[in-house]
């Protein structure tokens, strides 16, 4: 799986736990814990990516 596809499957996981979230309310600590997880990894992932553009952009401007 590439970053970009477990991207889009953690931001449909995130969209999922959140509606949980919103129709459950605050009653199930666990469901906050899940949303700051996959935030924290979609942030990650998203910070990689961008890095590695900017690493791909300066390689092909030294070339």
């Amino acid at each position: 799986m590439t970053r970009e596809e477990k991207l889009k499957v953690l931001k449909k996981a995130l969209e999922e736990v959140i509606g949980n979230f919103i129709m459950w309310g605050t009653s199930d600590p666990r469901l906050a814990e899940d949303i700051d997880m996959i935030m924290s990894e979609i942030q990650e992932i998203e910070e990689t990516i961008r890095l590695e553009k900017e690493i791909l952009k300066k390689i092909k401007k030294k070339s």
